[in-house]
């Protein structure tokens, strides 16, 4: 089981991961998720997009393998993938 801890200005201020219990589509690049697997922790640091001061810090389970979009992503930043994530504390 690994621990991986990843910085998100997204989810600042969202609802997706508000509640212990809750679920979240996570998507980012393969090289943060990419390596991530059924069980593995995952620590959330929500950062200030100017300051990048941490201002929450969220964690979670990982509940999928990383999981590759079929389409390349040109939308959202070129995100690879996602990962299914719940809120543990």
């Amino acid at each position: 089981m690994k621990n991986t801890i990843l910085q998100s200005h997204e989810l600042l201020g969202s609802r997706a991961l508000d509640t212990v219990g809750k679920t979240h589509e996570y998507m980012e690049r393969k090289s943060k998720i990419g390596h991530l697997r059924h069980g593995d922790d995952l620590t959330v640091e929500l950062v200030d997009k100017k300051t990048k001061q941490v201002l929450e810090t969220i964690y979670c389970e990982v509940k999928t393998d990383a999981t590759k979009y079929n389409e390349p992503d040109r939308i959202r930043n070129n995100r690879w993938g996602f990962v299914m994530v719940q809120r543990t504390q």
